[in-house]
């Protein structure tokens, strides 16, 4: 309750809450969409609000969506300091956390923003919770809770199912019970791509290849934006986009320009896979300097120390101009001095400069000895490795939300939790004798 009324000072601020042009487009199709963002999410998101709006007005409705996400966010994040609290047994840990989740303004933003990554990075805490109770006890109850939590996180993104297998596959080594739990991997497996196959079956289309190709994309536009090598390749790239407009539409750091562009043949490449997949392997012996240069000017937003950027990841109301010819509309019910306020302090530290904050405190807690924790790592490093893969957008801080919720709980975990060596030099002692 307490971090629910620090945040609503935010929510009054910026009412009905913070939406982008996704917000708009979910809520206008949100089967059509799917082809893009997860049925899941747009289903939930789309008849909430429809419902608000049997009775109120658009604004108000959006307004009612985003109060119950805030309050499921306070609900989750309690949980997570009541969990540490428990595993550190002192309940100073979770009184810091309580206070950094409710007074750093970002966190607060991120639970009234109207993005799927808010409720996605969530129940990935959760399931890096869970994961590292796996390794502490043996009750079937967290495995259950565990495959449950992978559906969750799976259906919730489209590269939460990677994040999920990987978690899994490392887990599947620890796991003394290796068959039981293959079979429930294979079952989360199945539920998850069960919304897709639907969607793709319905709408009689597949997901957007367009979609998983950013960084190719991006590298074969870098050859021929800077005169690469690409004399053989030239007729097949034509087919898909024009050079000429290709060479105008290349931005190092954002394929949206490309891929959304109208000049993107989306038809041909969406029934040409293999060949674009071709192309791209033609090129990149005879172009890897520029490949390697293009690829780390559209990721490197999430590796290299960096600062935040608010693009995307930071809502103070209604942002974008889709926004401008429709009946919703911000509404200040505080002072222009706490819009003011928000604006300068809703920041955090960069997507890149978080992740050597993450590998910084997994080290520390190998140092420490605490080896079971990393297994909570794993979740977060699986999410940046698909981000190096497939990244549509350098440094948009939305796509790491989990930094702001795990940072700060992973901290304190690893510096007031000792772990627990007894048992296991019990079990070394019996194995000498």
């Amino acid at each position: 309750c307490g971090m629910l009324l620090i945040w609503m000072i935010q929510y009054l601020t910026f009412f009905p809450g913070g939406g982008m042009g996704d917000t708009i487009n979910i809520l206008n199709d949100p089967i059509g969409i799917s082809l893009q963002h997860p049925i899941v999410y747009n289903l939930l998101f789309t008849y909430a609000f429809r419902f608000f709006h049997l009775f109120l007005d658009s604004t108000m409705a959006l307004g009612c969506v985003t109060f119950i996400q805030m309050i499921l966010c306070s609900i989750i994040l309690s949980f997570v300091g009541y969990y540490l609290e428990r595993a550190t047994s002192s309940k100073y840990p979770a009184i810091i956390l309580f206070l950094i989740y409710a007074l750093v303004p970002i966190i607060g933003n991120s639970a009234m923003a109207l993005v799927k990554d808010t409720p996605f990075s969530l129940m990935l805490l959760l399931l890096m919770i869970n994961a590292y109770h796996l390794t502490q006890s043996s009750d079937k109850k967290y495995r259950y809770t565990y495959f449950l939590l992978f559906v969750v996180v799976s259906i919730l993104r489209n590269n939460g199912i990677y994040i999920a297998c990987a978690t899994t596959f490392v887990l599947f080594f620890l796991e003394k019970n290796k068959k039981l739990w293959m079979v429930g991997s294979i079952m989360a497996i199945i539920l998850s791509l069960t919304p897709s196959i639907l969607v793709s079956s319905i709408l009689q289309k597949e997901q957007l290849f367009q979609e998983k190709i950013a960084i190719p994309l991006q590298q074969i536009a870098s050859v021929v934006k800077y005169d690469g090598n690409y004399d053989s390749e030239k007729e097949e790239i034509e087919a898909w986009m024009p050079i000429e407009q290709l060479k105008v539409s290349y931005l190092p750091t954002n394929c949206d320009s490309i891929k959304w562009g109208p000049y993107l043949n989306r038809d041909y490449l969406q029934d040409h896979k293999m060949e674009f997949i071709q192309t791209w392997f033609h090129l990149l012996p005879k172009n890897f300097t520029l490949y390697v240069k293009a690829w780390m000017a559209q990721t490197g937003g999430y590796w290299a120390p960096n600062t935040f950027q608010p693009t995307q990841s930071r809502f103070l109301g209604l942002e974008g101009p889709e926004f401008l010819n429709t009946e919703f509309k911000t509404k200040t019910f505080t002072s222009h001095d706490f819009v003011m306020f928000y604006l300068k302090t809703t920041v955090f530290f960069g997507c890149g400069t978080c992740l050597w904050i993450v590998i910084f405190l997994g080290l520390f807690a190998y140092y420490k000895k605490q080896y079971q924790k990393l297994i909570m790592l794993v979740p977060v490093l699986a999410l940046i490795l698909t981000l190096l893969i497939s990244a549509p957008v350098s440094n948009l801080f939305r796509y790491t939300y989990i930094y702001l919720y795990f940072i700060p709980f992973w901290l304190l975990f690893v510096c007031f939790k000792k772990e627990n060596t007894t048992s296991k030099k019990k079990r070394l002692h019996v194995d000498k004798k």
